[in-house]
């Protein structure tokens, strides 16, 4: 086929309007992306076995040793370079919206972070909700994920995916901490106790493999907790600040690094796992609430998420350069500092950023490449999803917050991506 796909996909779409069937803009939006999605698949070839397009790009795994950062970073980003590159020639996914038919769930303030599974579910850890929650991407339901964490506000904040597939909640207003066995729908609270009070939001993987590093919120010190022996360790060589100091810590590929993600703190601070030793970027934050969630880009800086701030961060730890993604007014400004805007962002397939809605309407998506975000079709509810994940075809899950809906963006370029990826510490998960 040498047609353009999005040429091939309007006119396919014209004959289904003219045999009588009625759609609104935002259906037809979302019914041309699927079948230009589908006309690339047919023109480009399926995936190949190993997941990633054309099945031909080696990506270094991160189970059971994380082989994606510091000395292994450049490898790793070749294969997403890689990827990039392959995704650059198919019709570029607008990420549009998809509802789901019916509510998958019932309440507010429910899911606190998502997390990728390396089955292909989507895992909600819950924020104020008694359980858990996985979303199955193929049947396109949600289920509860047993057992019970408590019932309580704000009892979780985040999570953290373990190599062996084990889950841990991370401890919000929770005093103990509980890991979860999504294969088998079973957990065990571990011997450590934990202070509540909105102590933690967020941790990531620790370079052993079996504990978590928690970002400080409620708390003024990060904490180790080991999931195999229960032991938690608090890191008082650096005092964070701020009524809720931080929200989200994400492991640097570039060097292998933590980084803690400020709220109300004033400094960008990283952890280096080796010395054990804290350093303070020189950028200053004066936002209250300010970000919330950082990811990795391909070309090894940081992108961090707004949350009342009025525009995300690129951050670049090797040189030490805050960069702000958009003008504080003008063309492209998205967020004005008045509300908790967005919540999460998701790292996509070619290289892009997903900003997802908290209390914004839309969700955007941010090229690095011209730094520019540009808005994606479909709207949101205020408070309607906080947090989301990327699935194995490309696609991101959006999972609910208030009213119980769940939503499909169309991320994907009809290829499957390797579940080395997905999955990856780098990216996923809060």
């Amino acid at each position: 086929m040498n047609a353009n796909p999005s040429q091939v996909a309007q006119e396919i779409l014209n004959v289904i309007l003219s045999e009588g069937l009625v759609l609104d803009g935002e259906d037809q939006t979302q019914l041309l992306e699927a079948i230009e999605a589908k006309i690339a698949r047919i023109t480009k070839g399926d995936p190949g076995a190993d997941g990633a397009p054309g099945g031909d790009i080696p990506v270094p795994a991160w189970m059971p040793t994380n082989e994606q950062v510091g000395a292994g970073w450049p490898a790793f980003q070749s294969a997403l370079l890689a990827m990039q590159a392959k995704c650059a020639q198919l019709p570029k996914a607008t990420c549009g919206k998809v509802n789901l038919a019916t509510a998958n769930s019932s309440g507010t303030n429910l899911i606190s972070a998502s997390l990728s599974l390396p089955e292909g579910r989507v895992y909600g850890t819950p924020h104020s909700t008694e359980y858990s929650r996985t979303f199955d991407v193929h049947s396109l339901q949600m289920g509860a994920q047993a057992p019970s964490l408590g019932a309580g506000t704000a009892r979780s904040n985040g999570s953290v995916l373990f190599p062996d597939g084990e889950i841990l909640a991370v401890p919000g207003n929770s005093t103990t901490c509980t890991v979860l066995d999504p294969a088998t729908e079973t957990g065990r609270v571990l011997s450590a106790s934990f202070p509540g009070n909105f102590a933690y939001l967020g941790g990531a993987l620790w370079v052993d493999g079996e504990s978590a590093l928690l970002a400080p919120h409620g708390a003024r010190h990060a904490r180790l907790i080991n999931k195999r022996t229960g032991v938690a360790t608090d890191l008082t060589a650096y005092t964070f600040t701020g009524l809720y100091a931080c929200a989200g810590v994400r492991r640097v590929a570039a060097t292998g690094e933590y980084l803690f993600v400020p709220h109300y703190h004033n400094k960008f601070v990283l952890l280096n796992p080796d010395t054990m030793t804290f350093r303070e970027l020189t950028y200053t934050n004066t936002v209250l609430d300010a970000y919330l969630s950082a990811v990795n880009l391909n070309d090894g800086r940081l992108y961090v998420a707004a949350h009342w701030a009025p525009c995300s961060l690129i951050v670049d730890v090797v040189n030490d350069t805050v960069v702000n993604t958009l003008p504080p007014s003008g063309p492209g400004y998205i967020a004005p500092p008045t509300q908790a805007n967005f919540r999460s962002c998701i790292r996509l397939p070619d290289g892009r950023v997903l900003l997802i809605p908290f209390k914004h309407t839309k969700a955007w998506v941010y090229t690095p490449e011209t730094n520019q975000h540009t808005q994606c079709p479909g709207t949101y509810a205020f408070g309607d999803v906080g947090s989301g994940a990327l699935t194995m075809d490309g696609d991101a899950i959006l999972m609910p917050w208030n009213g119980g809906y769940t939503y499909k963006l169309s991320c994907g370029y009809g290829c499957k991506v390797d579940p080395q990826i997905v999955t990856s510490p780098l990216f996923n998960g809060l």
